[in-house]
């Protein structure tokens, strides 16, 4: 069945998979396989194999740099900026050398959900093969969109279609990582492909995206906000403030940003969390709905609400208190610098050559 939904070369035949027990552990086994193919590769053909490194944006969860630094491997980053929120063909194959064991793409970003573009990842990557004679696999990191890809976007190519998503490349003895556990978590994902089939989830996955264009528009309407989500890409809202004019065209400055907006929704009973993008990117604050299964258009309507109270709110409160805004912004920018700085400074940044 997963081979099928992933358009594997084995579907129809006996297709074999690993279920790991979360993200984690799946990219620590992704990134183990790039490695020891490379290195096997050096070598066999005489070459040095002790500075391997890793292509990936900065938009990538904190596990992929666990992985480098575990496993000492060099993370090269490509930073995000104003309008350009993950990894690109040509960013990426700048980056690109011998000692190169693999690109990253992620398919479903933890900031705005946009899915970055895999297929131009794998023209890429086979344009350098060509060019300069080197593999260089891919690794589409999917544990957000690959669930969601097959059922809203039947026709993107980002998984066993692309020739470079398969960077096992060999038949592998076994493949996990950790100790052995039972398989009820893996009859459970049988049971409700069954129940629900590929119809079933397409109907659930097109009901998160009418939830999600209903509560953009409706945040939209407020004329205070602009979208960072991408229409194609993981079922949420992502979106910031937009900078407020006047009849001259004049930039007026607000006193409130989305932190102190965010503060405003948890006084009226929601939890709408405030955060910056990742590294080059962090004067850039956004704000993100995350649309599940149990959500209705009753209850958007309801948080719609809210967050048009909290505008009104804000804006006529600004008129009269603007020291109040700015012991406000500052004591609340100081808790989320707290907490971020956790994991920024687990970042490698040395780019030194192999």
């Amino acid at each position: 069945m997963l081979a099928d939904l992933f358009n594997s070369p084995a579907r129809g035949t006996r297709a074999t998979g690993t279920a790991s027990i979360g993200s984690s552990e799946a990219i620590m086994l992704a990134g183990l396989a790039f490695k020891k193919r490379w290195m096997a590769k050096r070598k066999a053909a005489g070459l040095p194999y002790d500075k391997p490194n890793l292509i990936m944006s900065s938009t990538t969860q904190v596990c992929w740099h666990k992985f480098t630094r575990y496993w000492d491997v060099e993370e090269r980053l490509v930073p995000v900026e104003e309008g350009r929120y993950g990894i690109t063909a040509d960013l990426a194959k700048e980056l690109i050398d011998d000692c190169t064991i693999g690109v990253v793409g992620i398919l479903g970003s933890t900031y705005n959900g946009e899915f970055e573009d895999i297929a131009a990842l794998d023209a890429m990557v086979e344009e350098v093969r060509l060019e300069r004679g080197l593999e260089v696999p891919i690794h589409v990191d999917a544990a957000s969109g690959g669930f969601i890809a097959p059922f809203l976007y039947p026709d993107l190519a980002w998984d066993f279609r692309l020739k470079n998503v398969n960077y096992l490349g060999e038949d592998q003895a076994t493949v996990t990582l950790n100790f052995s556990r039972g398989a009820s978590h893996v009859i459970a994902q049988y049971f409700q492909l069954l129940r629900l089939g590929r119809d079933g989830y397409s109907r659930i996955m097109n009901n998160l995206v009418s939830i999600k264009r209903r509560l953009e528009d409706g945040i939209l309407a407020t004329g205070a906000f602009e979208m960072l989500s991408k229409e194609v890409g993981v079922p949420l809202v992502a979106f910031r403030l937009k900078k407020r004019v006047d009849e001259n065209g004049n930039e007026v400055p607000r006193l409130w940003d989305e932190y102190v907006f965010s503060h405003t929704l948890h006084q009226k009973g929601w939890m709408l969390p405030a955060y910056t993008m990742s590294e080059h990117a962090t004067d850039i604050k956004l704000l993100r709905a995350v649309i599940r299964v149990d959500h209705s258009m009753t209850l958007i309507s309801k948080l719609l609400e809210a967050i048009q109270g909290a505008v009104r709110q804000l804006d006529e409160t600004e008129k009269h208190n603007e020291t109040h805004f700015k012991q406000l912004q500052e004591k609340l920018r100081a808790v989320h610098e707290r907490d971020d700085s956790l994991l920024r400074n687990q970042t490698i940044k040395t780019t030194a050559p192999c």
